[in-house]
């Protein structure tokens, strides 16, 4: 194991801080040869991409139009220089130095103490006091929406321990769920056992807010409506044994879209010109077979 230089400490706004120096290896397999991947590549691309716009949005804003695409790029520039630095000032071992390319590979997967430091080093780059909840808000891959719009968003919220674990490697367990509601709780011993004492209170915090932020937006991306809200039960900050929400949302409409009725109707008149071996009717059999009732 790498060796920490130093405790976490508290930075001006009474938070933790970073400790010096990573403890595991970042990626890759531990001494023992066991592999320490927790966080998937996917994860730590969108954190650095959202950071990278935030960077740009808070760069561009006082300047002119022609001015603000050169400088916007040069920002984010110099904020993913810092990243890197920071990043491998981190690693005491050389060999696993990260590169731009190979953080934004979504392919790759990292320790929880490596997302830890790269998630935090992110959040103050990017100047967003909401950086966790908003990238958990952007999280969920846009595969995993298709599959998930077939079910009700009840069903979607109830579904959520097997979605996640394809994702990540953590604990989330539902309670009870009704039409507009869902509880959820998020244990995170399994996590915390992984990651040296100096970290438990930023993991905490991150982790926490990150999964509100993914399970907030399941309305919006599931049936594009408001994210939503977000009731906190139980903390593990707090001194609960797990952290616990209820997340609330709108009812969907019922009823079937104007787009499905006009696919139906134009369906039936198809299937009708056909059967009526009205004149023309080879192509409309063609058509018919073509197009979704």
């Amino acid at each position: 194991m790498m060796n920490s230089r130093s405790a976490s400490s508290s930075d001006v706004s009474g938070e933790a801080s970073l400790p010096a120096t990573m403890v595991g290896r970042p990626f890759g397999a531990d001494e023992a040869g066991r592999p320490v991947g927790r966080t998937k590549g996917y994860f730590i691309r969108a954190s650095v991409e959202y950071m990278l716009e935030c960077v740009a949005k808070r760069t561009v804003a006082a300047l002119p139009p022609d001015a603000q695409a050169r400088a916007a790029a040069q920002a984010k520039a110099a904020a993913l220089e810092q990243l890197l630095a920071r990043l491998n000032a981190a690693i005491l071992d050389p060999r696993y130095h990260v590169t731009a390319d190979y953080l934004m590979n979504a392919d790759h997967s990292y320790s929880v103490e490596f997302s830890t430091f790269l998630g935090r080093i992110c959040e103050e780059l990017s100047g967003d006091p909401r950086f966790s909840f908003n990238i958990g808000a952007r999280s969920i891959p846009a595969s995993l929406a298709v599959l998930v719009r077939p079910f009700s968003l009840s069903q979607t919220y109830r579904l959520v321990p097997r979605l996640t674990s394809k994702l990540a490697d953590t604990d989330l367990r539902v309670g009870t769920v009704t039409p507009t509601s869902a509880v959820i709780q998020f244990h995170i011993e399994r996590d915390l056992a992984r990651l040296p004492v100096a970290l438990h209170a930023l993991f905490t915090k991150s982790a926490c807010e990150s999964a509100q932020g993914a399970l907030a937006s399941i309305p919006l991306v599931h049936s594009r409506l408001p994210m939503a809200t977000v009731k906190e039960l139980r903390c593990k900050s707090r001194g609960d044994a797990y952290c616990e929400w209820e997340f609330s949302w709108e009812a969907a409409q019922t009823g079937i879209g104007l787009e499905v009725w006009g696919g139906a109707i134009l369906s039936a008149a198809l299937l009708g010109f056909t059967l009526g071996r009205l004149p023309g009717w080879e192509w409309t059999a063609a058509a018919a077979a073509l197009l979704p009732a």
